[in-house]
């Protein structure tokens, strides 16, 4: 037997979205019924916030490609959900996998680095265990 959301379970949830960070998708699947590929295949160019629709496209067959009509309320959803994206976005550069990488291997080299002057210190008498500082 499959689960399913009742109504009032349904109505219950949509209460309880504003503000969450899947809010916009929850609240898409909730009222359009897409299914989750399609759901994760969304893109800000297939969505027209003026004329609230969505265009869906399927990942199995073009033919069933189709425009969604939004309510106003997912409208708004969806409109602040893209100001947060865009706001979260300027406060981060863009960044590949490989600059995370390198992140943290530049971390790692100046903590060696300070650890070698520590113990090069500690050879002279200078060494402050109470203030040298490590990152990460």
């Amino acid at each position: 037997m499959k689960k399913h959301l009742t109504e009032e379970q349904a109505r219950k949830l949509l209460e309880a979205l504003p503000g969450h960070p899947l809010e916009a998708i929850i609240m898409l699947a909730l009222v359009t019924g897409l299914r989750r590929d399609e759901l994760l295949g969304l893109k800000w160019q297939g969505l027209d916030l003026e004329k609230r629709e969505v265009r869906v496209r399927n990942t199995k067959t073009q033919s069933s490609d189709r425009m969604i009509h939004l309510p106003t309320g997912v409208t708004e959803v969806l409109e602040q959900h893209r100001i947060r994206q865009m706001e979260e976005q300027a406060e981060l550069p863009p960044l590949r996998f490989h600059e995370l990488r390198l992140a943290r291997w530049r971390a790692l080299s100046a903590r060696l680095r300070t650890a070698k002057e520590g113990l090069e210190g500690a050879q002279d008498g200078s060494l402050d265990l109470d203030n040298d500082t490590y990152p990460f």
